[in-house]
């Protein structure tokens, strides 16, 4: 199932623009290219997407993996061990520090 990318606007510009095959010229771990991203956008774009990311489990429920993979699939969360719940609280813990 496709996103509708306007209603996940912040999110995408997330992931699309750090969490992508070459997401380590943005650092080493997850939390790294978080710092990255929460360095270079605004402070508004930061709490959207982390808004959005409790949009997208609450919308997408036990599909979340499988949306995830079809839209930003060329990152996966699961090689690091991580549910995309988990993947997503990891973010926002880095985010909303």
């Amino acid at each position: 199932m496709t996103v509708n990318l306007e209603q996940y606007s912040a999110l995408n510009g997330l992931l699309a623009g750090y969490f992508h095959q070459d997401y380590d010229l943005f650092g080493e771990t997850i939390e790294d290219v978080a710092l990255c991203y929460k360095q270079e956008a605004s402070p508004e774009k930061v709490v959207q997407a982390c808004l959005e990311m409790d949009k997208f489990v609450a919308e997408f429920g036990p599909r979340s993996a499988a949306v995830f993979k079809e839209n930003w699939g060329s990152f996966n969360p699961a090689a690091g061990g991580y549910t995309i719940p988990e993947f997503f609280e990891a973010l926002k813990r880095v985010l909303l520090e």
